[in-house]
């Protein structure tokens, strides 16, 4: 099954948070099972808000389909700090967040602080 049954015309792009998510985790099973996009970041331990902000548009730009966007942890707040910054917000038909982190939390950890 391909996009879990979805109009193909539509893209499902899986935006995890910190860290990635691991093999028992929902959304892998999503991109297993369905054939969803994982937006791959390049530093998943030490995270740069403005490096995922550019993967998330670039992966946006990069096909014409309208996308849904399915975010989890600190993908939840790459969203956000996207939408508030892209001039592409028509590329995206909806977003399905998901567990949004505390990041005013007093334990955050330091890879973190920047977002």
């Amino acid at each position: 099954m391909i996009n879990g049954g979805f109009d193909p015309s539509l893209r499902v792009l899986l935006l995890p948070g910190w860290l990635d998510s691991g093999p028992g985790h929902w959304q892998t099973h999503w991109e297993e099972r369905f054939g969803f996009q994982r937006v791959q970041q390049d530093d998943w331990t030490w995270p740069r808000r403005g490096d995922w902000m550019a993967r998330l548009e670039d992966t946006l730009l990069a096909d014409e389909r309208p996308a849904l966007l399915v975010a989890h942890s600190l993908g939840c707040h790459l969203v956000a700090a996207w939408a508030a910054h892209s001039r592409h917000l028509d590329r995206v038909k909806a977003a399905l967040l998901v567990a949004t982190p505390d990041l005013g939390r007093a334990d955050l950890p330091p890879q973190l602080a920047s977002w």
